[in-house]
């Protein structure tokens, strides 16, 4: 095929396009960049697709040749190519990164050594229970200031004494002294 027949189909693919697929494509277009930079479920990338598969199909039913539909799949495909590459990018360095829809850390806490040490060196701690725990509750612990707590067994009174059992990463377990 010569250059200026391809040229002619390409002026044609969007000269002669039909409203509906116009609305359709644009419509594809629009969900899919949704997908990129907003990642979810995957139902805007599914309407985006279906979408975009639509307006090929009623381009293809309202009179496109083969090689307009052919350039059309092909534009489709390079756009959205671009899309994801500018997605890819923008969430290694650019604006994305900078919000908080790119985790860049681990669900693991960075300082989680400490925190073990410091789960450690709580066991055997004694304080006083500054509100009563039902089961949660507060405690001035010494050399720790006042910390929350879970009672071991049932309620505890404000005031009583009492002694860290069991400290796991997110609570720490008291029994009366």
């Amino acid at each position: 095929m010569n250059q200026t027949l391809l040229l002619g189909e390409f002026a044609t693919l969007f000269s002669e396009m039909p409203p509906a697929s116009w609305i359709t494509l644009v419509l594809g277009f629009v969900l899919l960049m949704v997908e990129f930079f907003i990642p979810g479920f995957g139902v805007c990338g599914i309407l985006g697709l279906v979408s975009l598969t639509a307006s090929v199909v009623l381009r293809a039913v309202y009179g496109g040749s083969f090689p307009q539909i052919t350039i059309m799949v092909a534009l489709i495909l390079a756009v959205c190519a671009i899309g994801f590459a500018i997605m890819i990018s923008s969430s290694k360095k650019g604006f994305i990164s900078k919000t908080p829809i790119i985790q860049k850390g681990t669900a693991v806490p960075t300082d989680y050594a400490d925190m073990k040490a410091e789960e450690a060196e709580l066991l055997g701690k004694k304080g006083t229970l500054v509100t009563s725990a039902r089961p949660i509750g507060k405690v001035m612990l010494e050399g720790r200031g006042e910390i929350e707590v879970w009672a071991r067994e049932g309620l505890l009174v404000k005031g009583t004494d009492v002694v860290v059992v069991e400290v796991n990463t997110d609570k720490i377990f008291v029994t009366k002294a």
